[in-house]
């Protein structure tokens, strides 16, 4: 579980787990997120920018929406195969994560990353 430094239930969290052998917690800053991404087996996230973050390194995640605005976007890139989401976090139940370890289907459709993005948006924002 990867646990940003501003997290400020960080030592609460940490503690609740400290028995469980099959969890472990990544509390620095990570250079690389891309190499923790496609190491690990499965990535659990929220639908923010992580969300894009991993949408390009085609890892193996499950996204979480928190808010309409977030549910509708999750909806729309599932449908097109880029993501695999879940309503709720108590939707997800040991049979699911199974599944999701054993049928990752990688992007069929290719991410493009747009060289100087943001000043060419900047661009057309300022000749509106």
């Amino acid at each position: 579980v990867y646990l940003g430094e501003k997290n400020m239930n960080r030592k609460k969290i940490i503690n609740y787990y400290k028995d469980y052998n099959n969890i472990f917690f990544i509390t620095k800053i990570v250079k690389n997120l891309r190499n923790l991404y496609l190491s690990s087996k499965i990535v659990f996230s929220s639908a923010g920018l992580g969300m894009y973050e991993q949408l390009i390194c085609n890892s193996n995640s499950i996204i979480f929406p928190q808010n309409e605005y977030q549910k509708e976007t999750c909806k729309y890139l599932q449908q097109n195969r880029y993501i695999r989401y879940e309503k709720s976090i108590k939707n997800l139940n040991l049979s699911k994560i199974k599944d999701y370890l054993n049928n990752y289907y990688p992007i069929k459709k290719k991410v493009f990353l747009f060289k100087n993005a943001s000043k060419t948006i900047a661009e057309k924002i300022l000749e509106i």
